[in-house]
């Protein structure tokens, strides 16, 4: 009986593991998708946790033009991340924002650029995300719930839905 608890409470312990990869600039400085630009590569993966941090003070925006999908997602202060035309980030274990997350579709484009939330979800943070003023931006979420904190903003033209897209709310 005893051997079966620890077999389980190890397994548990194993599934909750995340990776984390953080930002360090190494490669061009901006994309993403540039390896070099991570202590742990390209982070693409539910189980991938992912800060974006200047560090000593120096100011960086990362930018995403694909599609991409992490865990949990930290931006620090005075840093960002521009989800360019056509990309899509999904988030699976919620986000931290106390930089700046810009979700940027050009005018009159027919491609979204979309920041999606799997599950219910909380944004904490002190920053913003800032949406182009345009119809292609879109915010969503998979499940009925997604709380923006008190300190956080979301600002701009675009979409929210929650619920599977049932719900929407225009912003502009």
């Amino acid at each position: 009986m005893m051997r079966a608890l620890t077999i389980a409470a190890l397994a548990g312990l194993a599934t909750s593991a995340s990776a984390q990869s953080t930002w360090t600039g190494a490669g061009d400085g901006f994309s993403w998708t540039d390896a070099i630009n991570w202590d742990n590569g390209d982070p693409n993966g539910a189980g991938v946790d992912v800060v974006i941090d200047g560090d000593n003070g120096n100011n960086v925006e990362v930018t995403l033009d694909t599609f991409r999908t992490v865990g949990a997602l930290t931006i620090t202060v005075d840093d960002s991340l521009r989800l360019l035309q056509g990309a899509s980030l999904t988030i699976s274990s919620g986000l931290t924002n106390d930089g700046t997350l810009f979700v940027d579709a050009a005018d009159s484009s027919s491609t979204d650029v979309v920041l999606a939330f799997s599950g219910d979800s909380t944004i904490a943070g002190s920053g913003s995300i800032v949406m182009s003023d345009d119809f292609d931006n879109l915010v969503r979420s998979t499940a009925a719930v997604l709380t923006n904190g008190a300190a956080h903003t979301i600002r701009g033209g675009g979409g929210i839905l929650a619920g599977l897209g049932t719900q929407e709310q225009t912003l502009g």
